[in-house]
């Protein structure tokens, strides 16, 4: 997979930091998904997806480099990211997760439910 490398100071990498920590407007309602399983949930879906964060370094099980694959084909917009980005702008304690996606359209419950 051949995606452009950026790091820090690039601004999607603060809109995510923007999102999580709610400091500045969200009108189009974009969320951040983070982990094999939030990105299998948004192929399984159809969730549109803005942007694609890989980072190699943090990928953990033997789907993430095909799922990560997959994802970055869909994205509107696909970067790879070192593991100093990844752990700065992950939420969770130890960064397992091999990507991050900034999605479009906040999907009701139902909606991922199938109801």
């Amino acid at each position: 997979m051949d995606l452009r490398p950026i790091g820090l100071s690039h601004p999607r990498i603060r809109q995510v930091e923007s999102i999580q920590k709610n400091s500045a407007p969200n009108p189009r309602r974009l969320l951040i998904a983070e982990g094999l399983w939030a990105h299998n949930l948004l192929l399984k879906y159809d969730i549109p997806i803005e942007c694609f964060f890989w980072c190699p370094e943090a990928a953990y099980a033997s789907e993430t480099q095909l799922r990560a694959e997959q994802i970055a084909a869909v994205a509107e917009s696909s970067y790879q990211i070192s593991a100093k980005t990844m752990q700065r702008i992950s939420e969770r304690d130890k960064y397992y997760s091999h990507g991050f996606s900034v999605r479009g359209r906040v999907a009701a419950q139902r909606d991922v439910e199938g109801g």
